[in-house]
């Protein structure tokens, strides 16, 4: 009497795998994913994004801050523009001449007023208060009318009497023009930082060749990056003569950071549970210590060699060495990856909650954590579009389904399983649960995907299952989903015919 076919559920859709061979990823996790992403445990096509700018600007625009929730800064060309949140539009006669090169900014609040602080690299730093955007000169040594600094990255030292970090200036950067460098960390008198007293620097490991790459505070601590080490500055005393003196200690990262883009964010951002960082080998995490690396299954992608498996195509030539801005929004980090400069074509989103990495096709310059609600106050990740024909700013969001910056091709597909088999087996037929139009496609023993068979599931938020006769005989197999968007998978079932031994397997 023939055995009935066997049901061999798939419920675990995760992560992308790099680091191990395609037969040791297996069934719980991915070897290749493109435009998709998680609701909890369920597998679904990525969010789509809705635009921002209610108007094409003047050119693409880049280098984005969130001044406040109704306050976005953006760059374009050489121009400092503000929009307003109400309208997407820019506000009218509010710009400032800026330097096409990397920018920093930071936020510092008074008992009066929330500034935003603007350097880039060239000019004195300006100042943006919600309405207008001004030139601030300095106070130095009590005496006023001084030059601010020429700063290359910023920070608020919010717990040491709220004071602005200037980390690495122009060689006449500091204030009031003072003699200065890419090693010189700058800080501002309590509560002011348009106050200065002229010893109030410190210089990290001066003549090691390398630049501050990117600074931030976080956890009551201000975190300096230089390309090799961290400088964690954690309190402030005072000599014999009542000047401060700024307390750090040195943190050899045992990796590189690579200097930030121009038109991208910095490599550096404060997240929940620390620092994170883009080196040339992976995303790290720091709260202060010997950092952690938080991509061992990317490894791969530190190497300059050809990828193994069909993540060869999703990737190209995109490695580390190209990433192009960092952000954390909510549970997530979101690493840029780009072949042009200053482009970003590869989103890497790590999701903190299950520790997954997906991938997103992208075509963006900068991107920033902002409310997309001033009265929920929820985050979204907004980003400046890099083609040149959409000038625009945009938002990822669950209320869209498509992506009008980029093309969009949803797909995940398992590692290769063997079900703890050696021996041939066939599978006779599938079974879906999930929402959405899901097309299954099929590989055995490392071969490419065959033919492809489109399941009409529910329409969302109804779940629907769909069976279908799909025979495939192999020793190892593995399965891929894909479909226009919107789309989720519940779970697969593939039925188990037969198992063969050794002299019985095709040739």
């Amino acid at each position: 009497m023939a055995t009935a076919p066997k049901p061999i559920p798939f419920t675990n859709n995760g992560g992308l795998i790099l680091s191990k061979p395609l037969d040791v990823v297996g069934a719980d996790n991915a070897i290749d994913l493109f435009d998709v992403d998680w609701d909890g445990s369920v597998l679904r096509s990525r969010m789509g994004a809705d635009e921002f700018t209610k108007a094409a600007g003047a050119a693409n625009y880049d280098s984005l801050f969130a001044h406040s929730d109704s306050r976005l800064l953006a760059r374009r060309g050489e121009t400092l523009v503000a929009f307003d949140i109400a309208t997407g539009k820019e506000i009218a006669g509010k710009t400032a001449a800026v330097k096409a090169l990397f920018m920093a900014f930071a936020r510092l609040g008074t008992p009066a007023a929330s500034y935003s602080y603007i350097a880039d690299q060239e000019n004195t730093l300006k100042r943006y208060d919600g309405a207008d955007f001004t030139s601030p000169t300095a106070t130095v040594n009590g005496e006023a009318g001084k030059a601010m600094p020429k700063g290359h990255h910023l920070a608020t030292w919010a717990d040491e009497g709220n004071r602005l970090v200037i980390a690495g200036t122009e060689a006449n950067g500091g204030p009031n023009g003072a003699i200065s460098s890419g090693s010189h960390v700058w800080f501002a008198n309590p509560g002011d930082a348009e106050a200065y007293e002229s010893t109030s620097f410190v210089q990290i490991r001066p003549g090691d060749g390398e630049s501050i790459v990117g600074c931030c505070a976080w956890g009551g601590q201000v975190f300096i990056f230089k390309e090799t080490h961290l400088f964690v500055f954690y309190g402030v005393s005072v000599d014999n003569e009542g000047k401060p003196i700024f307390n750090f200690r040195t943190v050899d990262l045992g990796t590189r950071i690579l200097p930030a883009s121009a038109k991208c964010n910095a490599q550096v951002v404060a997240g929940a549970e620390g620092v994170y960082f883009i080196a040339n080998d992976g995303l790290y995490m720091t709260t202060g210590n010997e950092p952690s690396l938080l991509s061992e299954d990317l490894g791969p992608l530190a190497d300059s060699g050809a990828l193994i498996g069909p993540a060869a195509t999703t990737f190209g030539e995109r490695r580390w060495t190209q990433a192009r801005g960092i952000a954390f929004v909510g549970e997530a980090v979101y690493v840029g990856l780009g072949e042009t400069a200053g482009v970003v074509d590869r989103l890497l989103k790590f999701d903190l909650r299950g520790l997954r990495w997906t991938v997103w096709s992208a075509e963006l310059h900068s991107m920033v954590a902002w409310n997309a609600e001033t009265s929920t106050h929820r985050q979204r990740l907004f980003f400046s579009a890099a083609d040149e024909a959409q000038k625009g700013i945009f938002f990822y969001t669950p209320a869209k389904d498509t992506d009008a910056t980029t093309e969009m091709s949803p797909r995940w597909q398992s590692g290769f399983y063997e079900l703890e088999s050696a021996d041939e087996k066939t599978f006779v037929a599938t079974k879906l649960w999930g929402t959405g139009e899901v097309t299954i496609k099929v590989a055995e023993d490392y071969k490419a995907l065959g033919q492809g068979t489109k399941y009409k599931l529910g329409a969302a938020p109804a779940i629907a299952q769909v069976q279908k006769q799909k025979g495939q005989s192999a020793t190892l197999f593995s399965h891929q989903f894909s479909g226009a968007a919107p789309w989720s998978v519940q779970r697969l079932d593939r039925y188990l015919r037969e198992t063969r031994v050794v002299e019985t397997q095709k040739p």
